[in-house]
């Protein structure tokens, strides 16, 4: 039974880094070829709560990512998804932002970057509320596990 335990969490651990390196690389290319942003840029640019709307658009994108992720964790079947999530979430979090501890230009910018945190941080705790959500309130069509 504890094997069972170290095997789900160990595996939870290195999908969270697999799962933070296609994130990151993934954000390399949405700008580029995401039509939204680009859209709000040019229709609201010269309103004060341009980067407010970003920052949500750029959080919902981030649930919609963290969704393969929170169903992973989902499918492992734990008793306390807490202790999942931050295994799965906290090492590749820690690791490439570590930069910014004794960075000076940290306090310069720190409103954006723990904006930036709490978006990957949250996004697949929130995924993974909206998949235990919906499988509570649709017994009869919700994910299938695997046995």
């Amino acid at each position: 039974m504890q094997s069972k335990v170290y095997r789900s969490l160990a595996l939870a651990f290195s999908f969270g880094v697999i799962f933070y390196a296609l994130l990151v690389t993934a954000w390399g290319y949405i700008p580029l070829f995401n039509p939204i942003t680009n859209w709000l840029l040019d229709n609201f640019a010269g309103y004060q709560w341009i980067s407010a709307l970003i920052y949500f658009h750029d959080f919902i994108l981030n649930i919609v990512l963290g969704f393969p992720l929170a169903l992973l964790i989902h499918v492992l079947k734990p008793k306390r998804y807490l202790l999942y999530l931050a295994v799965a979430l906290l090492p590749a979090f820690i690791w490439s932002n570590s930069a910014w501890i004794n960075n000076p230009s940290f306090y310069e910018h720190w409103t954006s970057i723990v904006i930036g945190w709490a978006t990957s941080l949250f996004s697949v705790p929130i995924a993974l509320f909206i998949i235990c959500w919906y499988n509570k309130h649709v017994p009869n069509k919700g994910i299938n596990r695997i046995p």
